[in-house]
């Protein structure tokens, strides 16, 4: 009787095991950006199961990321610094993989503008992001000298460009394409970095340990959805168009600069590390980081 009872035990705490690992993933988007792109289409085209998964929307990504730190989300989709800044504080989360690349670039209101036009320019930035770190990481590279002012929300950026107030953003797309025909794009940071991290998988490892498999699906059907948009690009086009109410030839633009590519390569790592280095320079990370205390085992994913 009493092996019957911790049979009997023992399926239930399986049972109950199972059930968690099969909860819904909490995952946070950043709705301005295009950084979760996969994610929609692949829920819209049955490629990623609609029932095993629940969206929160954040306005930026420090928004996005306060909310994965404080545990209402399992997972988010959100700029790689923050992540790291994470992780320097001994915070429980890390990175899974990378996603959204090649996304940021700089725009001005000057006319006929090159980089040495900008030379010793105000750059509005969104504080501790990739727009930040790549702005800065630019303006050494090149010796621009820029000045740096930091803002909130891509909102508030737009408006003091709009203004005056800056000489210049470093941005992303859609809206850097979305500033209209007074405002020129200077230089992209691809042209420096190809296939760069922008925005990374990131999750919180209380879901690695309660939802692994339920985030190792997540991430399969994410690079299924990948593979699906690079094998139709014209419907790609199309269907972000409608979904981020951006006209078709501007989001066409914006998809020209944008790939979508996940897994942990050498080479990504390495250009994180490179903006890790500048992130301390800045105050934003207090040490120098571990990679290894950053991304996830991937052969677990």
């Amino acid at each position: 009787m009493v092996r019957k009872a911790l049979l009997g035990l023992l399926a239930v705490v399986l049972l109950a095991s199972c059930a968690k690992d099969t909860e819904k993933i909490r995952l946070g988007l950043i709705r301005p950006s295009l950084n979760h792109l996969p994610v929609l289409y692949g829920l819209d085209h049955g490629i990623i199961d609609s029932t095993s998964v629940e969206l929160f929307y954040f306005s930026s990504g420090w928004e996005t990321n306060e909310a994965l730190v404080a545990g209402k989300l399992d997972a988010a989709i959100m700029p790689f610094t923050y992540a790291w800044t994470d992780v320097s504080r001994g915070l429980p989360v890390r990175v899974m993989s990378f996603l959204e690349r090649e996304s940021d670039g700089i725009v001005t209101r000057i006319e006929n503008p090159d980089l040495a036009s900008l030379k010793g320019a105000k750059i509005g930035v969104l504080r501790a992001s990739t727009l930040d770190i790549f702005a800065r990481i630019l303006s050494d590279k090149e010796q621009l000298d820029w000045s740096y002012v930091p803002f909130r929300s891509p909102i508030e950026m737009a408006a003091a460009l709009q203004a005056g107030e800056v000489d210049a953003l470093s941005f992303y797309v859609p809206p850097i394409f979305k500033m209209g025909d007074d405002f020129h794009i200077v230089a992209w940071f691809s042209d420096y970095y190809p296939k760069h991290p922008c925005c990374d998988l990131v999750i919180h490892e209380l879901a690695l340990s309660r939802k692994r498999q339920s985030l190792r699906n997540l991430k399969d059907e994410i690079r299924h959805s990948v593979r699906r948009m690079n094998e139709n690009p014209a419907k790609v086009a199309e269907f972000a168009a409608k979904h981020f109410d951006v006209e078709l030839p501007l989001l066409q633009q914006s998809l020209d600069h944008t790939c979508y590519e996940l897994d942990l390569e050498d080479g990504g790592k390495k250009i994180e590390a490179i903006a890790a280095e500048m992130m301390i320079r800045c105050g934003y990370i207090e040490r120098a980081v571990d990679p290894e205390e950053v991304y996830t085992d991937s052969d677990g994913f």
